[in-house]
């Protein structure tokens, strides 16, 4: 891991972090440290290879380039476009489900009209 150094400011009074990697000045340690992680990359997207510092930006990446759905929520309502797809999170689900029951709501008073029409 990089060595902490310190540079005073303008002022004096407080310290600045600078990276010892590429000399970008942080104003804190927790910058410092979150910033260091951009040059060690240690996740590899296991369809192409491409290194990222953080886990997660492995995911957004398999997701947005690769069309990987990691999602767990998965909508089954029959008439659903995206029925047997999955959303990322419950809430999203639980959105989505009221906009799927909005739906089948308004194709039923439609079919009902033309029903009464007839």
């Amino acid at each position: 891991m990089a060595s902490l150094h310190t540079a005073g400011n303008s002022a004096g009074s407080s310290n600045a972090y600078v990276c010892q990697t590429c000399s970008q000045v942080l104003k804190s340690e927790r910058t410092l440290l979150h910033h260091n992680q951009t040059h060690n990359k240690q996740y590899r997207c296991s369809d192409c290879g491409e290194l990222f510092a953080r886990g997660d930006q492995v995911k957004v990446h398999q997701q947005t380039k690769h069309g990987k759905n990691t999602s767990h929520f998965i909508c089954y309502m029959a008439d659903c476009t995206r029925s047997g797809l999955g959303l990322t999170t419950k809430d999203l689900l639980v959105i989505h489900l009221q906009k799927c029951q909005q739906t089948a709501t308004l194709a039923d008073n439609e079919q009902a009209t033309a029903d009464s029409s007839i």
